[in-house]
């Protein structure tokens, strides 16, 4: 996923709810986009 997709992605999530799941198998809900920041 690109950095862009994710930032667009955490934006949404003030209207639903986004789950990032990690290939690791961690997951992390993100139900506001102040709970999610990308860093490069």
């Amino acid at each position: 996923m690109q950095e862009a997709e994710l930032r667009g992605l955490i934006r949404e999530s003030m209207q639903r709810a986004v789950r990032l799941c990690l290939d690791d198998g961690r997951s992390y809900p993100i139900t506001h986009p102040d709970f999610g920041t990308v860093a490069n």
